[in-house]
């Protein structure tokens, strides 16, 4: 009993690896400036406005894959997504939005 009591603890666990990732933009190169709010990312994803921000920083992820969009609302051209691990990021400052999920 105490076995399977262990495995979904262990279950559980994994399941919550990503539970807290999160997302910011700075208006700053190097995650410095002003802020936006932060974001809590899932496997689901969801689009965020980075619209005059340069950077942006990952904090507790395993990993997150990114699309990034020149127009609002992740509309308009996007070349391609990319995997990214923690820490801060600089982002072609004339995107206006990005699409991240947790993988």
């Amino acid at each position: 009993m105490q076995s399977k009591n262990l495995l979904l603890v262990l279950a559980y666990t994994v399941g919550l690896s990503n539970a807290h990732c999160t997302l910011q933009a700075f208006s700053g190169d190097d995650c410095n400036g002003p802020s936006g709010l932060v974001k809590v990312l899932d496997r689901q994803g969801y689009c965020i406005d980075v619209e005059g921000r340069r950077s942006y920083r990952l904090h507790d992820c395993d990993f997150v894959h990114i699309e990034r969009y020149f127009g609002a609302n992740c509309g308009g051209h996007n070349r391609f997504g990319v995997d990214y691990e923690n820490g801060c990021h600089s982002h072609n400052p004339a995107r206006q939005s990005l699409f991240a999920r947790t993988k």
